[in-house]
């Protein structure tokens, strides 16, 4: 793709100007460079050696349109440590255009695929002494504890393990003023 040009008909041009006469950007495919929490550098490089393709999907800025799809090319050689992050650099293809140079996109690196795996808001997350829970609405109105182990997260929802069942309704707002076997009423929902 040009760029605008940077001269006239007329202009003095040198061989030795930095910016030249036209730049030129290649758009198909793109490619994208973001960091990861050093957390996750033992999983992309375990996929790595295995010659396993680790997944990437760019998303736009309010992350509601997936612009495009691809995969981890390499990654740098140390992890920044004023930042804790492995710059990571991945191609993506574009035949439609819709990703554009310098484009600010939201990066998802794609490490696991979590199969029969339960997701609860992440508004819903407690953290105490115990560890990290969720309040779930029983019989009545009445909220129980109930552990939960943490999983991937991904946007607003968090996979966890723990005893929860699918359709089990859980607290995401007023928390902070909840003990078990609290009252509680379902607000916004419409009934059956």
């Amino acid at each position: 793709r040009l760029g605008l040009k940077q001269v006239d008909l007329g202009s003095l041009v040198r061989s030795s100007d930095p910016n030249g006469l036209v730049s030129i950007t290649q758009t198909h495919p793109m490619a994208a460079v973001f960091a990861v929490p050093e957390i996750h550098v033992a999983d992309v490089q375990r996929q790595l050696r295995a010659k396993q393709a680790v997944r990437v999907e760019a998303w736009s800025r309010d992350d509601a349109t997936r612009l495009a799809t691809g995969v981890v090319d390499s990654t740098d050689n140390a992890i920044d440590t004023a930042t804790g992050t492995l710059r990571i650099k991945a191609s993506l293809p574009n035949p439609k255009g819709e990703l554009f140079p310098n484009q600010f996109a939201n990066i998802r690196l794609l490490l696991n695929d979590l199969k029969d795996t339960l997701a609860v808001p992440t508004a819903a997350i407690q953290r105490g002494a115990t560890g990290t829970f969720v309040y779930v609405v029983g019989e009545g109105g009445k909220v129980r504890i109930e552990k939960v182990g943490l999983l991937a997260a991904e946007g607003d929802w968090q996979a966890v393990t723990g005893s929860l069942n699918p359709g089990d309704q859980v607290v995401t707002d007023g928390a902070d003023r909840l003990r078990n076997g609290s009252v509680v009423s379902v607000v916004g929902r419409k009934k059956p």
